[in-house]
């Protein structure tokens, strides 16, 4: 699939403030609402999984490694909220020639940006559960003996999303860590591939993070 990142990043941060101010006047009570903002950060074991990808006439085949992760969100009460959501990794991968050719080993970025709904707070021990959406893309290949660029030039853009659950610890009504493990599928485009083969790869991750909510 071909995307505008900015074109996509405008439209799923306008479906995220519509939906935050529709559930925000939904879950509001008169007199009792706190406005909260919530930046979180944190890293995990990232598997990416693999792909075919028809217009290279190659088979990624991404290791596992380490993803960094960052959020943006609005408290809808409760223990929820509803945000952004960006991740980024440098996965190394070999690139496997479809028609016969040497494979390569390299190194890629993966990024994504996400819509992202969150359930889970308070002080102490509880259960999170998260559930995201978006957009993940693969670019800048490299090959590591020789330093030349594989892969499609311009990057690829596909629909990705993830339920996550885990369990966080609150140290006050601000302030929460939080062990999370994500399954996730990723819809790579069919162009260019034979009509059996698969465009749906299974992604996990295992990660940590902290959670500061600002305001109210």
């Amino acid at each position: 699939m071909r995307f505008s990142t900015t074109r996509l990043f405008a439209i799923v941060l306008g479906a995220t403030v519509l939906a935050a101010d529709a559930a925000a006047q939904i879950l509001q009570l008169p007199g009792k609402r706190r406005d909260v903002l919530w930046v979180a950060a944190g890293a995990g074991y990232y598997d990416p999984g693999s792909m075919a990808d028809g217009r290279t006439n190659s088979d990624w085949l991404f290791s596992d490694g380490i993803a960094w992760r960052g959020t943006l969100e609005y408290g809808l009460g409760g223990g929820s909220s509803i945000g952004l959501v960006g991740t980024f990794a440098r996965m190394p991968l070999e690139v496997r020639s479809r028609t016969g050719g040497l494979s390569q080993d390299a190194d890629g970025d993966i990024l994504s940006l996400q819509a992202l709904f969150h359930a889970g707070g308070g002080v102490g021990l509880h259960q999170v559960i998260e559930v995201s959406a978006g957009v993940v893309e693969f670019r800048n290949f490299r090959a590591r003996d020789t330093d030349d660029s594989l892969g499609p030039p311009d990057g690829d853009r596909d629909f990705t999303f993830a339920l996550g659950y885990g369990f966080g610890f609150g140290f006050s009504t601000r302030a929460q860590i939080a062990l999370v493990q994500d399954f996730g599928y990723t819809f790579h485009q069919r162009d260019g591939l034979p009509a059996s083969s698969s465009r749906t790869t299974m992604n996990r991750s295992t990660r940590i993070g902290l959670r500061i909510g600002f305001g109210g």
